[in-house]
């Protein structure tokens, strides 16, 4: 549950209205005016996703589908680096050092309201993707059809022959067994590639991995983050982040993007966290556009739909027997050296981050060298040159375009490690300082909040505790009055009543 600063002031304000306000202001200052500002819940400054970092094709198609959709900028766009991963990761990765090297693979996190418009954005933006999906399974269909009838008939014959050897266990009959069974070996199925799956269940996802040579797109909501999801094992998508051996795979790749709501966070299970799951991902959690769009929107320019449908198209008819290493020239390396002194520097601050953000901001780096290495190959894909013949070295302004996102995603990350670590006492708070400002009094009864809110806030032990957050941030204090004294009242802080804090 989230509450931005202009939305929490305006039920203030439409709390206060009453003919009293003057006196209440006077009664909430008092002679104790030590009030600090409160620590207003959920309040980022978040800043804007520079898009201009894409190669035109893709830049013009992010801001026109945020335009038809009438969201914001940044989903779109993440969606889009997402895109690039999928088109890519089969084929390279950038390699730092001797010891590091970073496939380009992305884990995406885009987190809007129900009712935003996210699937349309998303159909839009893997259009061409599914696309090509679909034309390689007509021209592969006939092939498969044949195949599954070449081994069918060796299969047959393999059993005929085996029959045999039951009556008859003769050299000729076994040296024909062992060619049958070297001809079906040099028969393989073919499998139609999977360039991308939506919401896999585990046993999908095993199977879709073991027949895409252990690399795979995954397109989710979140049932494979959340517990509901039984069968699925976090152990296969951490190790799919980094292509690390699992008991099925020597080297899994995922490249994986997840859209759903904000309060998802909320819900993941512990061990998420504790594995470091969530500090794989990027995060983009904008504000939605609800209540202000266009009923009427620019539709997307067929030039542009067709520039994008062209350069995902490039990109996807590469296919490498092995990934091909990017690597960063001197004047890059320069740049990278700045990055990770600086992001060394930042994690020495343990009082501003707390462990689960730390590891985030560990990984930042390399999760900015993939983006790196994405847009290395989407720029010279825009251009004529042959896929086969782009550069293999990334150049020092591409390093620093990627490297420009860093304040975004850091800004977005701290917003979604919040909404991770809201538990149930920040939900009841919310709900208690609601009811607080609904009794327009400068000091409450406990007891009259407790009865207003005892449906939700079920017991005693909830109420102390989110009473304590809201004291923690200076909604209010907690004293003593009433005829005997001893009765716990709620004293609320003036500066959250417009006219007394002059707001």
């Amino acid at each position: 549950m989230k509450i931005e600063l202009e939305l929490e002031l305006e039920k203030i304000k439409q709390a206060f209205k009453n003919n009293n306000g003057t006196e209440l202001s006077n009664q909430l200052k008092g002679e104790d005016n030590d009030w600090e500002i409160p620590v207003y819940l959920e309040v980022y400054d978040l800043p804007e996703f520079p898009i201009d970092i894409f190669p035109a094709a893709l830049k013009a198609q992010i801001k026109a589908v945020a335009e038809y959709t009438q969201t914001p900028v940044d989903f779109t766009a993440l969606t889009g680096i997402w895109v690039l991963s999928t088109a890519l990761y089969k084929n390279y990765q950038v390699k730092i050092k001797e010891n590091w090297t970073e496939p380009v693979n992305i884990y995406a996190m885009s987190l809007m309201p129900p009712a935003t418009r996210k699937t349309a954005i998303l159909d839009i933006m893997t259009a061409p993707i599914r696309e090509n999906q679909n034309s390689l399974a007509e021209l592969l269909e006939p092939k498969v059809q044949v195949r599954n009838y070449e081994r069918k008939t060796l299969l047959k014959k393999i059993d005929e022959h085996q029959k045999k050897t039951v009556k008859n266990n003769t050299p000729v009959i076994q040296n024909d067994v062992k060619t049958l069974f070297k001809e079906l070996d040099n028969t393989p199925e073919i499998v139609i590639p999977t360039l991308l799956v939506d919401d896999p269940q585990y046993d999908t996802l095993i199977k879709n991995l073991k027949e895409n040579k252990e690399k795979l797109a995954i397109l989710s909501g979140d049932e494979i983050l959340t517990s509901s999801n039984k069968n699925m094992k976090i152990d296969l998508l951490l190790k799919g982040y980094g292509k690390d051996p699992t008991d099925y795979f020597k080297a899994p790749l995922i490249t994986l993007c997840i859209t759903t709501y904000p309060q998802i966070l909320e819900d993941l299970p512990v061990t998420h966290h504790r594995k470091g799951l969530t500090g794989r991902f990027l995060y983009s959690i904008p504000s939605d556009y609800n209540g202000y769009r266009q009923s009427n929107p620019l539709p997307i320019p067929n030039h542009v739909k067709q520039q994008y449908e062209k350069l995902l198209l490039k990109m996807l008819t590469l296919s490498t027997s092995q990934p091909i290493s990017l690597q960063l020239d001197n004047k890059a390396e320069s740049v990278l050296k700045k990055m990770l002194d600086e992001v060394e520097i930042e994690l020495r601050d343990k009082t501003l981050y707390e462990e689960g953000f730390r590891y985030w901001m560990g990984k930042l780096t390399g999760n900015l060298l993939r983006i790196a290495g994405l847009l290395h190959v989407a720029n010279y894909a825009s251009t004529d040159i042959e896929l086969n013949r782009i550069p293999t070295t990334i150049n020092a302004e591409t390093l620093s375009a990627a490297f420009r996102l860093k304040p975004y995603f850091i800004a977005h990350a701290k917003k979604a490690f919040g909404v991770m670590h809201h538990n149930e006492k920040f939900a009841d708070a919310l709900i208690i300082i609601e009811k607080l400002l609904e009794e327009n009094k400068p000091i409450i009864d406990r007891q009259v909040i407790w009865q207003k809110t005892k449906k939700i806030v079920t017991t005693a032990e909830r109420l102390n505790a989110a009473l304590e957050v809201l004291e923690s941030r200076y909604y209010l204090r907690r004293i003593t009055g009433g005829p005997s004294g001893r009765k716990e009242m709620i004293q609320l802080n003036y500066h959250l009543f417009p006219t007394a804090a002059n707001l």
